[in-house]
């Protein structure tokens, strides 16, 4: 008896007193998006990476609102497949040099005219310091040694090999999507930018 009681008085006091507050916001970077095997992805995350591509197709003349929600739907399974592959990588212990970053920087580098515009568009991705734009190139240079160790040498041009690599890229996604848990908690088709 007595611990149904103090079971009675512990519901009664949590919702009673713990309830959520409706008008709390709640920040970005505490709303979770999905979750792909043990890592989560934040809201605030998820915006920092589509917010270029959804202004840019907002410029466009031809846009509506139902094409926009398919757009951030597709943006979102963009980045869970990057991080699907990103997951499969470090599995596998794909290793990128200190050299190779390097480099990748320096490519990034000859492309702008100047220092102010190489950092303005770093910025513009979401990359604030040197350590953000270290850390984006290790991972992104992981998944292209990834995806040339499964499915082949990507920077091919002729049509028929980029037919083939998009669909051993398609068949390798489905594997990765059967291989991990991947939870969605919101398609992100009604969030505003």
């Amino acid at each position: 008896m007595k611990k149904y009681l103090f079971f009675l008085c512990f519901f009664i006091f949590n919702t009673h007193y713990l309830q959520a507050d409706p008008d709390k916001t709640i920040n970005d970077s505490d709303q979770m998006v999905a979750r792909i095997e043990h890592i989560f992805m934040s809201l605030q995350e998820y915006k920092t990476r589509a917010r270029r591509t959804i202004e840019e197709y907002k410029k466009n003349n031809r846009y509506n609102i139902e094409n926009l929600r398919t757009l951030k739907k597709t943006l979102l399974k963009r980045i869970i497949e990057k991080k699907l592959l990103l997951i499969e990588a470090e599995n596998k212990q794909i290793e990128v040099s200190y050299k190779e970053i390097l480099d990748a920087k320096d490519e990034i580098k000859k492309s702008f005219d100047d220092y102010k515009e190489y950092k303005n568009n770093l910025k513009k991705h979401g990359l604030h310091n040197e350590i953000d734009l270290r850390k984006y190139l290790e991972s992104e240079l992981k998944v292209k040694k990834l995806l040339y160790q499964e499915i082949g040498d990507c920077s091919t041009e002729t049509d028929k090999d980029l037919e083939y690599l998009d669909k051993n890229y398609e068949r390798y996604i489905i594997e990765l999507r059967k291989k991990y848990i991947i939870l969605i908690f919101n398609d992100c088709a009604d969030i505003a930018f």
